[in-house]
This record gives structure tokens, C-alpha cells and sequence, in this order.
């Protein structure tokens, strides 16, 4: 699938840390080639697509010496693309904002179930892009 099935903001989760991007152009020119191999990350548009980062040709690391490491990244590009045409990942993706919001100190309402786009505005307000 290629980028126009992308629907922005892109969501980019490592670990606990999350990233909101506001397009496609803008995870490219932030994350470098080697991201892919060396996160365990999880990605959503805003439909809760699941997508995939992915280096072209894949980032290899090579030995130099015993103790030093080198890689092709430099002779990578990044691309970005979904995996999926039906968003699978949008409980998922809302766990994820839900959990980021209370990181930022976004308070919710006990009873309060927000939609996706609406702890998507509220992240993207506290926490802004990138």
C-alpha cells in the first residue's frame, strides 16, 4: 500500500514514548533509516491503521574492528507504508493516547470514553507534534 492510504496525524509508539506526526513528510524528515531495525515500535494513522517503517536498502550492521560497528544507513532511504487497508489497530491506538495523555497529565473523567479523534486533538494540544 502506498502513502495516500496514509491518513495523518501518524502516530509513532516506542516503549512509552509517543511521537504525533503531521504527515508522512514530516516521520521522514525526523527519523533516520535505521529507526526501523533498531525500535520496537508500533505505528497508526489516524484511523488506527497499522503501519510499517521501512529502509530501502535495509540498514545491515557490519564490523569494522573487534569493537566497532558500522552500518549502510547513510546509503538508506526511509519509507513509510500501511500493512493493512481496514484499520485493525484503533483500540489499540487509543489505549496508547489514553496512557500518553495521563503521562502528560491530561486529566480524563472517570466515565469518559473520548473517541479516537478526540484524545488524538488532545494529545496533539498538550503535547504538540513530533
Amino acid at each position: 500500500m502506498t502513502p495516500e492510504h496514509i491518513e495523518p496525524p501518524i502516530v509513532i509508539a516506542e516503549g512509552h514514548d509517543v511521537m504525533i506526526y503531521p504527515s508522512v513528510v514530516h516521520v521522514l524528515s525526523d527519523l533516520e533509516p535505521w529507526y526501523p531495525s533498531n525500535a520496537d515500535y508500533r505505528a497508526f494513522d489516524a484511523h488506527g491503521r497499522r503501519l510499517e517503517l521501512v529502509a530501502d536498502p535495509p540498514v545491515v550492521p557490519k564490523r569494522v574492528f573487534w569493537f566497532l560497528w558500522t552500518d549502510n544507513a547513510h546509503t538508506s532511504s526511509l519509507s513509510i507504508r500501511a500493512v493493512e487497508r481496514e484499520p485493525s489497530g484503533a483500540a489499540e491506538l487509543a489505549g496508547l493516547l489514553r496512557e500518553w495523555l495521563r503521562v502528560l497529565e491530561v486529566p480524563l473523567d472517570p466515565g469518559e470514553e473520548p473517541s479516537l479523534d478526540d484524545l488524538l486533538d488532545r494529545a496533539i494540544a498538550r503535547g504538540g507534534y513530533g
